[in-house]
């Protein structure tokens, strides 16, 4: 596809239009306003916030964690088959436990 005469007929429409200079009543104000607020970026809030946020993840996980240790499956219901074959792939990459204590 050539995009260059649909550009050209994009600019001429764009010039078209006529220019209107006027300005909503308090905009400029309005968006220094704004910049200033950004520009106060408070570091500490910030960091304080996103701690809140990742213990209160970590309070939902360990819910969730304790929930399922409170209530596991029978041996019916999976196969007792399933923990054995569970460990087994867990401890295969590091072959067996050493303690060399």
């Amino acid at each position: 596809m050539n995009s260059t005469p649909l550009w050209k007929k994009l600019r001429a429409a764009a010039k078209a239009i006529p220019v209107d200079d006027s300005v909503p009543p308090g905009f400029e104000r309005r968006v220094m306003a704004r910049m200033r607020a950004a520009s106060r970026l408070d570091a500490w809030a910030w960091w304080a916030e996103s701690l809140w946020r990742g213990a209160l993840a970590s309070v939902v996980l360990a819910a969730v964690v304790s929930a399922t240790t409170w209530w596991p499956a029978t041996g019916s219901e999976l196969g007792m088959d399933f923990y054995d074959d569970l460990e087994q792939t867990i401890l295969a990459p590091g072959g067996e436990l050493e303690t060399g204590w």
